[in-house]
């Protein structure tokens, strides 16, 4: 007993395929029940005659929303119970949507200029069967074309800075617009003709532009909808005014015609607004060549130039603006050096001084005169003094000095004070005769020295014009005195040097030793202090020459008070 029913149908479960079935009914009431004959079917093997229809007449019908395309999907598939859609960009599109009861679904948000792909899968209690993979497009979307707003197309005397500027582009579905721009001056545009992109705003600023020139630009608009291009607009430049290009070369070195030049000199000039420049240089003027360029400073520093050549030159100036020429100069070189230079005469002198003489602890100047010359360029002169005292074996220099030739000339003269000094502690600091001489070398600018040359020997004395007289040694002489009692007789006196002019001296008399000092005065006169038996008294006398004296003797009062008037004379004579 499978079922019991009031109705007489019976629908069974799913049989088996290829299987042979048997079945009876029986029926009943309150009289009682009866059984029918038993009858028997076979199920068929052929299963696929109940599974779901291949899926078929598919449609994709597209319509555009605000917010994006629209697509409602259809198909057709006998036998089936329910629908799983398989949808998306790729060409084997992943599940979708499973167990649609309809044979259609809508779906939207769709993006433009797309291709999507899709299938169905038929499903019923038997199996399921999958359709082919369909695909279908959605239209492009038209972005507005970009119009320029600033510079206007084809417009004149534009500065050489400026901000390009365009319309707003409007998107389909409200979807975000980048701005790639493209910018020459040809008007013939690639991929390396794109100044930026991405951009987001509607504004570029574009510097640096040359004077007078056409440009031309152009503006391509991308959303995730599409693209759009504006057509190709132009503008011109301004043309450059007066103050902006570069003043003019002016004011070369060396100077334009300039002759017997160095051959390792730099160039030189002078300018303004400027950003680079180039220097041309050669031995024709009508075919000069463009020894550099791209220098950022006035001035180029030379590598060697020939000897004796004429040479032609000039700049030209760079700047954003524009570049001008200067005009061309010319310069000759220096002929070669072939000789060593010359000191032609030396010569030294005491011009201040007469007779060769110098007061001790005074000044006088030496006089060095010195010539010389070179066949090209003399570069500078060497000089040395060297002094002896008149006995000594050495000379010891006293001057060493040199003197650079300024005006780059072939010859040069030389005049050389030096001080002689007959101070104390200095060289000429003490009394006698001294030898002098000077000798000198010249160089040329190319180092090269020549012989030296010295002068003769010249003398000079440092004397003392108030001598202290040599009266150290023995003394015989005499005195007469009248004071109390008139005495006359012979003395002994002998003097001896103390330090500087302090003398110590010693009269013997009559077998006495009387003892006292001695100075020399500013006049050279000879003052002995002393006490004679008790009586102080002073003896003063006039030195001639250095081996005798006279003069007088002067007695002090017991107040110790100079009398002025004599007591006596004395004379003494040296003896050794």
């Amino acid at each position: 007993l499978v079922a019991e029913r009031n109705e007489k149908f019976y629908q069974t479960a799913q049989l088996l395929p290829d299987t042979q079935y048997y079945w009876r009914i029986e029926a009943s009431n309150d009289g009682g029940a009866v059984t029918s004959l038993t009858y028997t079917f076979r199920t068929t093997g052929d299963m696929t005659q109940y599974y779901p229809e291949t899926p078929k007449n598919q449609s994709a019908a597209i319509t555009e929303q605000e917010s994006g395309y629209r697509v409602e999907l259809s198909w057709f598939s006998d036998r089936a119970d329910s629908f799983n859609l398989y949808f998306g960009e790729e060409p084997n599109p992943a599940l979708f949507i499973s167990g649609l009861s309809q044979n259609r679904s809508i779906i939207e948000q769709l993006l433009p200029n797309q291709r999507y792909y899709w299938k169905i899968e038929s499903v019923n209690g038997f199996s399921s069967t999958t359709g082919e993979v369909w695909s279908f497009d959605t239209p492009s979307t038209h972005l507005s074309k970009p119009i320029a707003l600033f510079p206007e197309n084809g417009s004149q005397e534009n500065e050489l800075s400026i901000n390009l500027n365009w319309s707003p582009v409007s998107c389909p579905f409200g979807g975000t617009v980048s701005y790639a721009v493209y910018f020459n001056g040809t008007g013939s545009f690639s991929e390396e003709s794109v100044v930026d992109v991405n951009l987001s705003v509607r504004t570029l600023l574009i510097q640096d532009l040359t004077v007078n020139t056409t440009y031309y630009w152009k503006i391509k608009a991308h959303s995730v909808y599409g693209e759009s291009e504006s057509d190709v607009f132009s503008f011109v430049t301004r043309d450059v005014g007066s103050d902006e290009l570069p003043v003019v070369p002016y004011m070369p070195f060396p100077v334009n015609l300039g002759g017997s030049c160095d051959v390792d000199t730099d160039f030189s000039w002078s300018s303004a607004r400027v950003d680079s420049y180039s220097f041309f240089l050669g031995t024709d003027i009508n075919e000069l060549y463009e020894v550099s360029s791209n220098l950022t400073v006035p001035a180029f520093q030379n590598s060697r130039l020939e000897y004796g050549t004429t040479y032609y030159w000039r700049i030209e100036a760079k700047n954003g603006y524009g570049s001008v020429l200067s005009p061309i100069w010319s310069f000759s070189t220096e002929s070669e050096d072939q000789l060593p230079p010359e000191v032609s005469s030396i010569t030294i002198s005491f011009p201040y001084i007469q007779d060769g003489k110098l007061e001790i602890g005074k000044k006088t100047n030496l006089k060095t005169e010195i010539t010389a010359e070179d066949d090209k360029q003399l570069a500078s002169i060497e000089m040395k003094v060297y002094a002896k005292k008149r006995n000594d074996a050495v000379y010891t220099m006293i001057e060493d000095r040199a003197r650079m030739n300024t005006l780059a000339s072939d010859s040069m003269k030389w005049n050389v004070y030096s001080t002689v000094s007959g101070e104390e502690n200095r060289f000429f600091g003490t009394l006698g005769l001294y030898d002098l001489f000077a000798e000198a070398i010249a160089i040329d600018s190319r180092g090269e020295e020549s012989e030296k040359m010295a002068t003769e020997p010249i003398t000079i004395e440092i004397f003392d014009p108030n001598p202290i007289p040599d009266i150290v040694g023995d003394w015989e002489g005499s005195f007469s005195i009248a004071y109390v009692v008139f005495m006359s007789d012979e003395i002994l006196i002998k003097i001896s040097l103390m330090n500087g002019n302090e003398y110590e001296i010693k009269i013997e008399y009559k077998g006495k030793t009387y003892t006292g000092t001695g100075t020399i005065d500013v006049n050279g006169d000879l003052l002995i202090q002393g006490t004679v038996e008790g009586v102080k008294v002073l003896l003063t006398g006039v030195l001639q020459g250095n081996s005798y004296v006279s003069g007088s003797i002067h007695a002090f009062s017991e107040a110790g008070e100079l009398i002025k008037d004599p007591i006596g004379t004395w004379q003494a004579t040296k003896t050794e």
